[in-house]
């Protein structure tokens, strides 16, 4: 629970303060249920994923931004070769072809088991 002090005199926020103080916290109608557990909760944690057993990707850029539809595209390609998935990136010299394939090997690690 917040309370606003901001702006009013001494009096209006001695008064919000012991409101606020005398105020119970609102609970739910129905209890919640007990998180995990379930048949949907996932075996171990997935974050922070672990690195494939074959890892050979170089280090991320520090200031890697945008190319989201880019990166929509390789997921696009990878997800619709199956088991085994290649994806060929081109075009000219320091436009940022590895820093794309760094990046989304990065953001994905968890989801491969080889990355060459």
């Amino acid at each position: 629970m917040t309370v606003d002090l901001f702006g009013v005199d001494q009096t209006t926020a001695a008064g919000r303060l012991r409101a606020a103080a005398g105020a119970q916290r609102a609970k739910p109608p129905v209890e919640p249920g007990f998180p995990g557990g379930g048949p949907s909760a996932p075996a171990r944690p997935a974050f922070p994923p672990e690195l494939p057993g074959v890892w050979n990707v170089p280090p991320r850029l520090a200031h890697f931004v945008g190319r989201g539809d880019l990166l929509a595209a390789v997921d696009r390609q990878l997800a619709a070769s199956g088991a085994v998935a290649v994806c060929a990136l081109h075009g000219l010299g320091g436009v940022g072809k590895t820093a794309l394939a760094v990046e989304y090997a990065r953001r994905h690690a968890g989801g491969f088991d080889v990355v060459w």
